[in-house]
């Protein structure tokens, strides 16, 4: 609550996913809730997809087809309009050394998703690279989340 500044912890039923970290989380546009994708649990890595609706307090997995972003964790995530944007991160972890996971790569590709109408599938896309300066001159929505990842740097 923003005015007494106070939170108060929601009972969420539905699809309940598995407790993680690492994961993005994003608003979607429209106020039905917010999308939350991969992340790490118990030193697996994820790829699955989560559409919460505070409406009725309700998870509900989302079905991805074959075409998906690889499981990933620590990677930057948005929202632009009806889309989403998955960017890098960390995958394939190769071994475990105490606490720390060490991985054989760290991924620079950018996804975009979009929920369907009824909100049960996303369908990913991979962009394709381009050059900064073609960012600058051309710039669409989607390249401009591509330069806004890069100048954070």
């Amino acid at each position: 609550d923003l005015v007494t500044k106070t939170w108060t912890k929601i009972e969420a039923s539905g699809d309940i996913l598995i407790p993680r970290e690492s994961a993005g989380a994003s608003a979607l546009p429209d106020g039905r809730g917010f999308f939350l994708f991969g992340g790490m649990s118990n030193h697996l890595i994820l790829n699955d997809g989560f559409l919460f609706r505070p409406v009725d307090n309700q998870w509900h997995q989302v079905r991805t087809p074959k075409t998906a972003p690889c499981p990933r964790e620590s990677f930057g995530f948005c929202t632009l309009k009806e889309q989403f944007f998955v960017f890098g991160g960390q995958g394939n972890p190769l071994k475990r050394v105490g606490d720390d996971t060490i991985y054989e790569n760290y991924l620079n590709d950018l996804w975009s998703g979009t929920l369907t109408a009824d909100g049960e599938n996303v369908e990913w896309k991979l962009l394709e690279p381009v050059s900064y300066t073609h960012l600058r001159a051309h710039e669409t929505p989607e390249h401009l989340v591509c330069r806004l990842l890069l100048e954070k740097k």
